[in-house]
């Protein structure tokens, strides 16, 4: 008996194994955006850091404005002049988005 192709048990077994081996990987990749949040707030921390230690070595005192009242979305801040600005990562610096 020559016999072409899979049953239908067969192709049953292989789905459950896909369900569970997905079953194991979703949830590990679940906080990976609360991960990258918290990376990237750390990330932010350390360059205030050094902005900070930079202030501090041109002009002997610590910044005194301690408060935001509005803080800016994740990965943009306003300029001064009230244009909205995005790092580029490629090039270490920033451009305008206006």
């Amino acid at each position: 008996m020559n016999r072409k192709g899979f049953t239908l048990i067969e192709l049953l077994i292989v789905v459950v194994i896909i369900g569970i081996l997905a079953a194991i990987a979703i949830p590990k990749f679940a906080n990976t955006k609360a991960k990258a949040y918290i990376a990237s707030m750390k990330s932010d921390l350390r360059n205030l850091v050094t902005a900070e230690e930079a202030y501090f070595a041109d002009s002997v005192k610590y910044s005194a404005t301690t408060s935001c009242t509005t803080p800016p979305t994740a990965g943009r801040w306003l300029e001064r002049d009230g244009h909205e600005q995005q790092p580029d990562h490629s090039a270490g610096d920033v451009r305008d988005l206006h």
